[in-house]
């Protein structure tokens, strides 16, 4: 995934938190997702790192449908 999703995920979480949007600690989870798979890609060979991007981009996919679907 390109360096530019990541950057608009993470600011999308931002201002999801910064709004009341999300508690600390579901804030805090899904940050951490989001930069573990960026150190993830950017340490991965690229077989490893198919199955990794796929589950955690799942999970923050997951996250903005229901918010979206809240809203």
């Amino acid at each position: 995934m390109p360096i530019e999703k990541y950057s608009g995920l993470l600011r999308a979480l931002n201002e999801d938190y910064y709004c009341g949007h999300l508690a600390f600690e579901e804030y805090r989870k899904l940050r951490g997702d989001i930069l573990g798979e960026v150190e993830s890609e950017t340490n991965m060979t690229p077989g490893t790192q198919a199955g990794h991007e796929s589950n955690v981009l799942a999970r923050v996919l997951a996250y903005f449908k229901s918010t979206e679907e809240s809203e």
